[in-house]
């Protein structure tokens, strides 16, 4: 699994043979939560985030801490943070408290 920064992959979306719109199918197979297209988080990320987020640490950080340990730039923090949403939208929680 990796937190870094991966470049050169594909993306694959089909268009509604109706009205012609497209879409791609959320498929976590591969470890890839697909945002936009232009931003394509590792699962393995979304949870490190999850797992940061509930030690009370900021995003920005985890983000900043994995651009120093890794020698990467990542895009924009807040870009990252929707796509950890997006993530996370799609994702079953136990709300058993």
């Amino acid at each position: 699994m990796t937190t870094g920064r991966v470049e050169g992959i594909s993306t694959y979306s089909k268009s509604c043979m109706k009205c012609g719109m497209f879409y791609r199918y959320q498929e976590w197979d591969e470890g890839l939560h697909n945002l936009d297209d232009h931003i394509i988080l590792s699962v393995h990320l979304c949870l490190t985030i999850r797992n940061a987020l509930q030690r009370h640490t900021a995003v920005s950080r985890v983000v900043e801490i994995i651009e120093a340990t890794e020698g990467v730039s990542f895009p924009n923090k807040e870009r990252v943070l929707q796509g950890y949403l997006h993530f996370k939208a799609l994702t079953e929680h136990d709300y058993n408290l």
